[in-house]
Formats: structure tokens, sequence, C-alpha cells
């Protein structure tokens, strides 16, 4: 977990999830439900909103942002060879450019702010 502060949103937090099933939408659903959506996440945006109201005294969520895409990326996956003699695949990929550039500018923005 890493939190960037953010102008707008108070904060931005990094955070590593592992799903456990694959269903479809479950981090995002995960996230929203506990008032913390993804940014970029327009479907999911208005649930995370109505979990924070729900807490009482929550801060209101700004409207997403519509350009830019979900900020979700799977960076990697582990799953049994067909062969047990070779054991686990393991893929691993880097973080996308995006999430740094979305860092950097909540920085700036936030020092430009006074934050």
């Amino acid at each position: 977990l890493s939190v960037t502060p953010h102008a707008q949103w108070g904060h931005l937090s990094w955070v590593r999830m592992s799903p456990l099933t694959g269903r479809t939408h479950q981090l995002r659903l995960h996230a929203a439900g506990l008032g913390c959506p993804i940014v970029g996440d327009d479907l999911y945006w208005g649930h995370a909103a109505a979990a924070r109201r729900s807490r009482g005294g929550a801060e209101a969520l700004p409207p997403v942002r519509a350009s830019g895409g979900l900020f979700l990326q799977s960076c990697g996956v582990a799953f049994a060879h067909p062969d047990p003699r070779r054991g686990l695949v393991q893929v691993m990929v880097g973080e996308a450019p995006k999430f740094g550039a979305l860092r950097a500018r909540a920085r700036s923005g936030a020092q430009y702010h006074g934050l």
C-alpha cells in the first residue's frame, strides 16, 4: 500500500489485491463497496459514492474522470503447468506507464495546492 496526496480526491492509494475466484469485476466491486473506487471506474463510481454516504461523515466523491481509462492492471499470474513435472508457471509484468504518470500529476497538483 502506498498513498499519494491528490488535490481533488484527497489522496490516491496504490493497493496490491489478489483475487481469489477470478469472477468478473470482483476487485472493482469490492473496492467500490468499501467506498474506495478504482480510478476511472465509471461503472462502479456511483456504487462507491453510495457506500461512502452510508458510512456517514465520509467525504463525497468528486466526479470520475472519463479520460485515461480504468486504472487496474494485472501484474502477474500463476498457474499449474499441464505437465506436473514442470510445476508452477508464473508470469510477471511491470506497471504500465500511466500509473506513474498519474502519481506524478497528483504529487504536482498537491504541491501546487499546498497539500
